[in-house]
């Protein structure tokens, strides 16, 4: 009924086992259907239910994993297929019933069996424990649920290197609804062999990561090739180990060739609620990431309420050097940065468009090894930093070189910047190298906390510089502008506790220095 085969129940003995099936030669017709009660022993979790289909002459005594699939071979060549949820929709496969055991063989084969019968629209369940893999396991179908008993509970030990341990890619195409959530992956080498990521998903489209964890990864923790609608929440991504440059949380990169819309962006992704970070302690010099999270092709991004941390290079690291993508439309609202060796956030890259940049209500804090909180280079457009806290940079706060225009810095917390103390540190620098135009420096506080010999502001090139409303206080110099800027407004700041409140090159055209309180 309801589109199942019939079913015929046959008892052998008291109890059969699936390895006992295997190895059996009693002979059943076409139709029996027998319900295990383990897979190699009784009570094991791994019982199913089993149908010989008619199929004959098949090499004998075949497992699931020799089969790849959700088929053996009995003692006789008889072919039996999975049967207690297979042709149903949305259909649930557990591994254990087709070979997985805890801390036992590479669990991925008959992982890699359990996806390659259940097809598309099926939810792959995989036990609690320890699962050891070695080899990859590949989604290549539509709607796929892959899940394990939680991210603390099931854990895909990597006990090789060979390449990603999860991949969802299907050859040039889309790939589309794939749940990954509920496991963790774990992998303690300490050097990438090969470029591999824990998890890697090509092309996909309204696919989603949830309560997944990755721990140690050699390479990458998770890497996406030009994906829509991509959802990531509740994930945890740490890296162990000594630092490598080739180690990254998640990386975000063109879609590949042979592939639909290439070179593709990545649109629409969305990240809460999750962690990326270093087990360093908040006086390390080093870390394990080269970046926490890296972007190179990008139109709608979304992070809130996430924590990034530990990073070499940056917490992110928005970099744009293909001609054929571009980045926008990029929002990190509401996160924590913190134990960043380098820089909390860095754009750079000047080959593609890099426009509507919002970094907002966020804490950047790191140590005093750190060098810059945001540090803003190449082609940046129409961008705006306000509301966030940064404090204790070894260096400076925020700095904005290369050709970055129309960018508002605004209602920013600039706390305990230069921690060493040097005069070339600033709390907000307009670079030497600035080449753009209209940057707005307004209502922000920027305090060293003690007086230090860096600057509260310094502008060193460029034109159409307004600094207005800001709260400036224990610097060398509260305000500097350089020799050479035009066009520039200094007005109604609040300057206090500085050896020299404002200083500029005293020559500029069209400069106006007015209703300043010092």
């Amino acid at each position: 009924a309801n589109g199942r085969v019939a079913q015929l129940q046959v008892n052998v003995g008291t109890q059969i086992t699936t390895t006992q099936l295997i190895a059996s030669t009693a002979v059943y017709p076409a139709g029996t259907v027998i319900y295990t009660t383990g897979f190699t022993s009784s009570g094991d979790g791994g019982k199913g239910g089993w149908k010989q289909n008619g199929v004959t002459v098949q090499t004998p005594s075949q497992t699931p994993s020799q089969l790849l699939s959700g088929l053996l071979n009995d003692g006789n060549g008889n072919q039996w297929q999975l049967v207690s949820t297979a042709g149903t929709a949305n259909k649930e496969i557990h591994t254990m019933s087709l070979g997985v055991v805890r801390n036992g063989a590479n669990a991925a084969i008959p992982i890699q069996a359990a996806i390659n019968w259940g097809g598309a629209r099926c939810v792959i369940i995989n036990p609690p424990g320890v699962l050891n893999v070695s080899t990859p396991m590949v989604i290549s179908e539509d709607n796929v649920v892959f899940e394990g008993a939680g991210y603390n509970t099931t854990s895909f030990a990597r006990t090789a290197d060979y390449g990603n341990t999860i991949s969802v890619v299907k050859a040039a195409s889309y790939i589309n609804h794939v749940v990954l959530k509920n496991f963790n992956i774990s992998n303690n080498a300490s050097a990438p062999v090969s470029l591999g990521a824990e998890i890697e998903i090509t092309a996909g489209v309204f696919c989603i990561i949830e309560s997944v964890r990755v721990v140690g990864m050699s390479a990458v923790g998770l890497r996406f090739y030009g994906c829509q609608q991509m959802k990531i929440n509740l994930l945890r991504c740490q890296a162990t180990g000594t630092y490598n440059s080739s180690r990254y949380g998640l990386k975000f990169m063109p879609r590949p060739a042979g592939f639909p819309g290439t070179p593709g962006n990545n649109n629409a992704v969305t990240i809460t609620n999750s962690e990326i970070d270093t087990p360093f302690g908040p006086n390390s010099a080093l870390a394990s990431f080269q970046a926490g999270i890296y972007i190179e092709a990008m139109d709608g991004f979304n992070m809130s309420t996430t924590r990034v941390g530990g990073a070499n290079l940056a917490n992110i690291h928005i970099n744009n050097i293909n001609s054929g993508t571009f980045i926008s439309h990029i929002i990190i609202d509401n996160n924590f940065f913190d134990l960043a060796p380098g820089r909390s956030i860095l754009t750079q890259g000047s080959t593609g468009d890099m426009d509507g940049l919002t970094i907002s209500n966020n804490h950047l804090g790191s140590t005093i090894n750190s060098i810059i909180g945001i540090d803003l280079q190449g082609n940046l457009k129409s961008s705006a930093i306000k509301g966030n806290r940064l404090i204790f940079w070894g260096d400076s706060g925020i700095s904005v070189g290369g050709s970055v225009s129309s960018l508002r810095i605004i209602g920013n917390d600039i706390n305990k910047y230069n921690r060493k103390n040097l005069s070339n540190n600033r709390g907000v620098q307009i670079a030497d190298n600035w080449t753009g135009s209209n940057v707005i420096i307004s209502d922000n506080i920027i305090d060293p906390g003690t007086n230090n010999a860096g600057k509260g502001i310094r502008v060193g090139a460029g034109n159409n510089v307004s600094v207005t409303g800001n709260r400036i206080l224990n610097n060398l110099d509260g305000i500097d502008i350089e020799l050479g800027v035009t066009d520039y407004l200094i007005t109604s700041n609040n300057l206090v506790g500085n050896t020299n409140a404002i200083t500029d090159d005293g020559g500029a055209v069209n400069k106006v220095v007015a209703n300043n309180l010092t």
